[in-house]
């Protein structure tokens, strides 16, 4: 899958609200598990890391390291407060 449709399905779930704004969670990663990431929609195979997201709300959310990022990036562009970047980008709380 190339990054650009990465990106577009990745933004059509945000938008939709099935990929909920990053917040505060615990992250979790390690050798993918065949799971679905569900960014992306594809398998996380155990030649690629997985990324396992707690969400605050008690979901977990199973992701490509390449598709959290891409959510990341698209909950900081979405968040009201610009000093997102820095704890957003590092999965920590906020201040």
């Amino acid at each position: 899958m190339s990054s650009d449709q990465r990106r577009q399905i990745i933004s059509e779930r945000f938008a939709s609200g099935e990929l909920p704004t990053y917040v505060q969670a615990r992250i979790f990663s390690g050798r993918g598990t065949g799971h679905t990431c569900d960014c992306c929609g594809g398998v996380i195979d155990a030649r690629e890391i997985e990324y396992e997201i707690e969400l605050p709300d008690g979901r977990t959310v199973a992701s490509h390291i390449a598709c959290w990022l891409e959510w990341a990036a698209l909950s900081q562009s979405s968040a009201d407060d610009p000093s997102a970047a820095e704890w957003l980008h590092r999965g920590q709380k906020r201040p």
